[in-house]
């Protein structure tokens, strides 16, 4: 496939969705054959995630892209945050970015954004997230590394609920 696939693929019809170090998404069929459907600017490290008719990923320059599968046409892509090394996470209309750190800051950011690719709101955790958003109940769960706090949990607003951090 012309560069590694370091993370889960994205079942689809008779395949799946698989994003690489070659800085492409492939779709590999169940016969063995597969094709590049699109290239990004940059190393695809998290998995792709199929939503309907949409495909989303994200690349380590930190952009979001959304793919229309029927027409194999790019809907949108934006740049929200910093370096993306996490899978995406979708709940509900929200699409849940865990940015590595934020180029102006140097800390983790959790964005969600629409369906447009439009920014709903951004968040600051601190360290860095190097792991996809976990959905539980109605919060999104992070965890930043080299952080004050080991996890964190924010509603669908941005608000952040509550934190943890285990004892010394």
């Amino acid at each position: 496939l012309g560069g590694a696939i370091p993370s889960s693929p994205a079942a689809g019809n008779d395949g799946a969705y698989v994003g690489s170090f070659a800085s492409t998404i492939e779709f590999v069929k169940s016969n063995n054959e597969h094709k590049v459907i699109t290239k990004v600017e940059n190393r695809v490290w998290g998995s792709p995630i199929v939503d309907g008719k949409t495909l989303y990923y994200a690349d380590l320059n930190g952009k979001v892209y959304s793919f229309d599968i029927a027409s194999q046409n790019q809907n949108w892509a934006v740049q929200p945050a910093g370096s993306v090394v996490a899978s995406l996470l979708i709940v509900g209309d929200q699409i849940y970015v865990a940015s590595e750190a934020d180029p102006t800051s140097a800390l983790g950011t959790l964005v969600a954004l629409n369906r447009e690719g439009k920014t709903i709101w951004s968040k600051e955790v601190g360290g860095k997230l190097y792991t996809t958003p976990v959905a539980s109940g109605d919060l999104i769960l992070v965890a930043p590394y080299l952080a004050d706090i080991t996890l964190a949990a924010y509603d669908a607003q941005g608000k952040q609920a509550w934190t943890f951090t285990p004892a010394k």
